[in-house]
């Protein structure tokens, strides 16, 4: 078999990963060598491993015990495979039948097996669960998750009981659950297992926990006799689960089946991997469905259907997620694994097969130039018996000898010397024996060459139409120089992920000689700026800067592909005035980290953060000043580039460019951060290669002592290159504060995420870095994980790190302060930080008195069983106010109550923190109606409601005939769906809360037990919409009767105070003004930090005021 023949054998198979095989012999990339190329000559037979799945020593134990001896194990797996098929090569796995048409062959350890041997939930909400599951490594441990609720971890035992690992590198572990559910395992409930084993990321196993009881027979499958409870109901059809709980795709996903909620579906949206893929919305009508769920309305037409293209799915294991959102806001999701099968290399795939299985020419031209010469030679070589392996490569070498004199010629490449070069290459193939007279093209006129030139390019290279702008907000300047296939992948998946930003695309072509030269016939829209010679990096960067008309520049590297939201996420950074430059998370094509920002040690040497790392580690995930980010993918506002001369010709041609440019900027006064939800694809070395010695790299050791030169003295406050990292990482920062809280801060859904927010925020304004731990649950909370890392609050969650206890000890004292959010957040984390974390200060916001709300409760319906739990909690709500060095009140009647029941302790009156509308608001005649806002999850809002429903709106009704009342919230639950009436229409959940306000005349708030400060109060008030209100909804806020509020306590009272205050112009206006008057003396951002400042100062830990 000829190695032209093994390469396409091993190419093709796509068992053989490159990125894998060049990390682990990094000589190979430096020495630019094609590593199937390598592993065919000399792997092999030293016993490289071709993937991290593809196990070597256990594939040749397997074939020993056969009694073979392969010289090349992965071509023999290959080989045998086809001859035998996968399904019965993998016979002992129970892997799934090879898929109809051309069969994929599978390595024998590629699939982590797993079973289960029981499952069981019982009446409590007890959930059993043991089974085995087996890793090619070792098993650290597992997690269990229902319905996306982290349950804990199951104990692990090294190896199965019943049965020895096949292979000493495989590893089958028991393992056993016991723990309760903390929510009631409903229909389609899942049950997910997180793996995390010695050499791979998590791996997801999900089952179903009930699945309803359908029959499947042709067509839909019956739901099954099942009642209808508040929520949403969704039941997945398609793909089947036959094979097992891991679904394999080789062509489209199709996702198919039935949802519903009684207040109706928003949509369903596809998400692989966290990445949205696609949404709908049920439209197939279901008289199945309907006949079993006959009293919801929405049950006939809830079948839906999504196909997910190929092209969108990343070949390998990947989770899907079906999510279901409903009108009132809620969601549900049901999630799946599926293993994607490989496919015809396209788009980011054939980027990552160019990048790393095709030959490239010195100049980097690719081998796909004279792909239809080698097919030639091929052919020829099987068919004749003299022209073995070595006389077919010594062929490829005079075609690419000759390219590269072509590349090398002076000025531009003209049709005509391509004909000249072609034909010598004709030439010399004859008289190596090849017949020169079938090779050989006959002359063609010049336009006639032109045009089937174009042609053959148009038909590789489809045709890209860019938007145009007379006003962009950004400008993406592209310096290129050759290297178009690369070029075009870029313009396309910029295409692909258009910002929301209005913006232009400039391409510098630096006196490229390839298919550069027909961009202008291939790509419309985008300004092209050619220069005469070669300038180099820095001048074409220049150049194009020069040019620009965004109010944004964005330096984009030619060989990078963007992600969703790339450049949208480095824009959004510029919303801080104190930005001057973002850069993008860097990954390799393989999916690795290349650089999270970048470190400058002090003898003037760099390094990219995090590089080979996981990209999802919460350590390279959050926004944080950096020393640099490297110019493959950088923004900047044009007026600080203009302001600073751009990239200093000083390092001209490229290298220490785009650090020396960060050090100005933050010199100038502003910061250079790193963003890492803006993703790019960089493939590094492409651009300027990859050998010190060579090339435009050669510059870069040269540039380095220039740099060091002119930035010693600033470079002195650096470490040395090497030591402490993970501190070197975060520039500018002087101070650590750990923030814990039961779970991520949600604060679009209630009162106390916002509070959470906004004294982190206030941390990182007075120079903290802070990082966020979710302790109920470690989860990473999409959006709200999001959120906080794109603020530059580094969240921490699983599987990363296990628990608190696990996080500080691998990060011992870091933290300069500790702040604990709900006394039951303070009361599990309080033992660990004494002996983890010990003399550091620790302040506590209790958020409510805990034991005052639910003594209030119970007082309604006096339950004397309920007074002894009460005090229970009461007495462990007061040790975690004695324990901790000073606890945050923000209600003034709740901190005299503090001063009697824990006297000592150290306390401090610290109210809500929220920003006043400065705008202009809207008039009392443009508003109608009146507004509930509330959080439902939280009891006392739902008995409010309630409350003021039965009892005060008759009386309103009889008032003021007509007007509505509008109930904002999230969590809605049954009983608020049945509230509505024509003058009670139910809003639901509103991310943006601005637009109900602008639209309402007064906000109510008719508690009747509570603690704590009222986020409706203080959000009203903020918005300039005057607030009727109980005493409890008031107490403790400084807010005066007559003044901010009206304050009324029985039906009849409160009818009267909403009726006045909804009726009169001038009462209106007077409260509305003397409500944002309120929250800009008391409650701004400004009075936060003074807060915080003051209780810093009774600590005596002035040193952390800034």
């Amino acid at each position: 078999m000829s190695l032209f023949h093994k390469y396409q054998l091993i190419a093709e198979s796509g068992l053989f990963d490159a990125a894998y095989y060049l990390a682990a012999h990094p000589e190979l990339a430096q020495a630019n060598v094609d590593p199937i190329i390598h592993y065919l000559n000399e792997g092999a037979a030293k016993g490289y491993r071709p993937s991290l799945q593809f196990d070597v020593d256990a594939y040749l134990h397997q074939c020993r015990e056969e009694g073979q001896q392969p010289d090349n194990p992965l071509l023999h797996f290959i080989q045998r495979s086809a001859a035998q098929g996968a399904e019965q090569q993998a016979r002992s796995l129970d892997a799934p039948p090879a898929t109809a048409g051309r069969s994929r062959v599978r390595p024998v350890y590629f699939y982590r097996q797993h079973g289960l041997r029981a499952l069981s939930v019982g009446a409590d909400g007890t959930l059993h669960l043991s089974g085995w599951v087996e890793c090619v490594g070792s098993i650290r441990n597992i997690t269990v998750a229902v319905d996306e609720v982290e349950l804990g971890f199951a104990e692990c035992s090294p190896l199965r009981g019943d049965e020895a690992a096949p292979e000493p590198t495989v590893h089958r572990a028991d393992f056993t659950f016991y723990g309760r559910l903390r929510t009631p395992a409903r229909e389609n409930s899942r049950l997910v297992l997180r793996l995390i084993g010695e050499h791979c990321k998590a791996e997801t196993i999900s089952f179903l926990l009930n699945l309803p009881g359908p029959a499947r027979g042709g067509g839909h499958a019956a739901p099954g006799r099942a009642s209808f409870e508040a929520g949403i109901l969704m039941f997945l059809e398609a793909p089947t689960f036959a094979n097992g709980p891991v679904f394999h795709v080789s062509d489209d996903l199709l996702v198919a089946g039935w949802a519903f909620a009684e207040e109706g579906l928003e949509e369903i949206k596809v998400l692989v991997d966290g990445k949205s893929l696609g949404s709908t919305r049920p439209r197939i009508a279901r008289a199945d469905v309907m006949a079993v769920f006959p009293e919801v309305r929405n049950s006939l037409r809830s079948g839906f259907e999504l196909r997910i293209p190929r092209r969108d799915l990343a070949k390998g294991e990947r989770v899907v997620e079906v999510l279901a959102h409903a009108s009132d806001g809620s969601s549900k999701a049901l999630s799946f694994a599926v293993f994607v099968e490989a496919a015809e290399p396209k788009g980011a795939e054939a980027y990552v097969r160019l990048l790393y299985q095709e030959t490239h020419t010195k100049t980097g031209q690719l081998l796909e130039r004279i792909g239809a010469q080698l097919s030639s030679l091929e052919k020829r070589a099987r068919n004749k018996r003299d022209s073995g392996i070595k006389r077919l490569r010594q062929d490829v070498d005079v075609l690419r000898e000759l390219y590269e004199a072509l590349d090398a010629a002076p000025g531009e490449l003209n049709l005509d010397g391509l004909q000249a070069g072609l034909e010598n290459v004709y030439r010399v193939l004859g008289r190596r024996g090849l017949d020169a007279a079938q090779t050989a093209r006959q002359p063609q006129a010049p336009q006639k060459r032109r045009s089937a030139a174009l042609a053959s390019l148009r038909s590789r290279f489809p045709p890209l139409v860019f938007p145009d702008s007379d006003k962009p907000k950004v400008s993406i300047v592209i310096p290129v120089f050759n290297q178009f296939f690369f070029t075009y992948q870029c313009l396309a998946s910029l295409l692909r992920h258009w910002p929301a930003a209005s913006a232009e695309v400039i391409v510098v072509d630096d006196a490229s000689a390839d298919e550069t030269l027909w961009i202008k016939d291939l790509v419309q829209g985008v300004r092209l700026i050619r220069n005469r010679s070669n300038q180099g990096y820095i001048e074409s960067c220049n150049r194009g800067a020069s040019r620009a008309r965004g109010e944004y520049l964005l330096l984009l590297n030619n060989d990078t592909l963007l992600t969703p939201g790339a450049v949208d996420e480095l824009l959004q950074t510029f919303d801080d005035a104190k930005v001057g430059l973002a850069g993008s998370k860097l990954l390799y094509p393989n999916g690795q980290l290349q650089e999270a920002g970048c470190i400058v040690w002090r003898d003037a040497t760099a390094w990219n953060y995090g590089r080979l790392e996981d990209p999802e580690s919460p350590d390279f995930n959050y926004r944080r000043q950096v020393d640099y980010c490297s110019g493959a993918s950088i923004m900047i506002p044009r007026a600080i580039w203009d302001e600073l001369g751009g990239f200093d010709r000083h390092y001209r041609p490229a290298y220490y460019e785009d650090a020396d440019l960060c050090l100005r900027i933050r010199q100038a006064g502003y910061d250079v951060v790193y963003q890492p939800l803006s993703v790019v694809i960089h493939c590094e070395g492409i651009s300027s290669g990859k050998d010190p010695e060579k090339g435009i790299k050669a510059y870069q050791l040269r540039n380095q002592q220039r740099f060091l030169k002119r930035w010693h003295s600033q470079l002195q406050e650096h470490r040395p290159r090497g030591v402490q990292a993970a501190l070197e990482r975060d520039r500018g920062c002087r101070k650590r504060a750990l923030f814990i809280d039961a779970t991520t801060p949600t604060p679009d859904q209630d009162a106390g995420s916002t509070v959470a927010m906004a004294h982190m925020k206030i941390l990182q304004a007075m120079g903290f870095r802070v990082t966020f731990i979710p302790i109920d649950n470690f989860a990473l909370s999409s959006p709200y994980t999001r959120d906080l890392q794109r603020s530059g609050i580094e969240a921490i969650y699983h599987p990363h790190y296990s628990d608190l206890e696990d996080f500080l000890q691998r990060r011992p004292g870091e933290f300069d302060l500790i702040y604990l959010h709900r006394y039951t957040t303070a009361e599990e984390a309080l033992p660990i930080l004494r002996r983890r974390a010990p003399g550091v200060p620790i302040l506590f916001n209790n958020a409510d008195l805990h034991y005052l709300r639910k003594m209030r409760e119970v007082g309604l319906n006096p339950l004397p069983a309920q007074y002894e739990a009460i005090e229970q909690e009461k007495a462990r709500e007061l040790e975690v106010v004695r324990a901790v060095d000073c606890t945050i009140v923000c209600n003034s009647a709740e901190i005299d109550i503090l001063r009697q029941e824990a006297p000592g302790a150290r306390l401090h009156y610290l109210p809500w923190v929220i920003e006043a509308e400065r705008r202009a608001l809207p008039s009392f005649s443009r508003r109608a109606g009146f507004m509930f806002l509330g959080g439902f999850g939280h009891p006392p809002n739902l008995d409010a409601i309630q409350y003021f429903v039965s009892f005060v709106m008759p009386l309103v009704r009889a008032r003021m005939p007509g007007v509505a009342l509008h109930i904002y919230g999230s969590k809605m639950p049954e009983e608020v769906f049945n509230l509505a009436a024509e003058d009670i229409l139910i809003e639901g959940f509103v991310p943006d809360l601005s637009a109900a306000f602008d639209r309402h005349r007064v906000s109510i708030a008719p508690l009747r037990f509570g603690a704590g400060f009222k986020g409706k109060l203080a959000t009203s008030l903020a918005h300039g919409v005057p607030v009727v209100g109980s005493s409890v909804a008031v107490e403790g806020t400084g807010t005066s009767h007559g003044a901010q509020v009206l304050v009324a306590d029985d039906p009849e009272s409160f009818a009267a105070e909403l009726t006045r205050v909804y009726s009169d112009r001038k009462l209106w206006a007077r409260m509305s003004g003397a409500g944002r008057r309120y929250v800009i003396d008391n409650l701004s951002f400004d009075r936060g930090r003074q807060h915080f400042a003051d209780i810093l100062t009774e600590l005596q830990r002035t040193d952390l005021i800034s």
